[in-house]
């Protein structure tokens, strides 16, 4: 019955070279796709989003020329995270892209800093088992 709200959609985060490397260090850390990561980043990102930490707002800054190139990922959520997604993209005035590359950013920062554990990274494996 959930399988059903599922939704894929092919996104492109364009990451500096420090987000990249750092994304590509964890998502082999833990032995899981990009794709799993990115979901973790936005379910993550998505929950934390009322607890009025400034960290959740998209920095307005302009962007470095030390892009590593677009990093195509097939990303699925549930419908209404993906509604959430936009609505938020749309509040901040940002891509849906570019709020995806900051729940990334956000998810890593807070890994970095231990404000997380890395159950929400290790709880992405079981969903993995489940779809096979």
């Amino acid at each position: 019955m959930g399988a059903s709200n599922v939704k894929k959609r092919s996104v492109t985060l364009e990451l500096e070279e420090f987000g990249s490397g750092a994304l590509e260090d964890q998502t082999r850390s833990y032995g899981i796709s990009l794709g799993d990561f990115l979901r973790a980043a936005a379910l993550y990102y998505l929950a934390d989003i009322g607890s009025g930490r400034p960290a959740t707002r998209v920095p307005s800054f302009h962007r470095r020329s030390d892009l590593k190139g677009g990093l195509d990922v097939e990303l699925e959520l549930e419908e209404s995270a993906w509604r959430a997604l936009e609505a938020e993209a749309e509040r901040q005035q940002v891509r849906l892209e570019g709020l995806l590359e900051h729940a990334v950013l956000y998810l890593l920062a807070d890994l970095d800093a231990g404000r997380v554990t890395t159950r929400i990274l290790q709880s992405t494996e079981g969903a993995e088992n489940e779809k096979a």
